[in-house]
């Protein structure tokens, strides 16, 4: 059995010895990259959406009654 103050044979690893290849570091970097933007960018277009909702809603007249009751 061996201690903790022995070096550990080449291709072994301890089981929290996980050791990150550059590779898959930044492999994780361009996944977190990518949903920064697709997150930005529905953000971005639901408030261009409710904001145009909101001017739209200022500019027109009000519906006429039937428009309201079939809503």
């Amino acid at each position: 059995m061996k201690t903790s103050t022995e070096p550990y044979v080449t291709g072994q690893a301890l089981p929290n010895d996980r050791p990150v290849t550059r590779r898959k570091f930044e492999a994780n970097i361009i996944v977190v990259m990518v949903l920064l933007v697709l997150a930005t960018v529905l953000y971005v277009a639901e408030i261009r959406r409710i904001l145009t909702m909101s001017t739209e809603f200022k500019s027109q007249s009000p519906p006429p009654t039937s428009e309201l009751v079939a809503h």
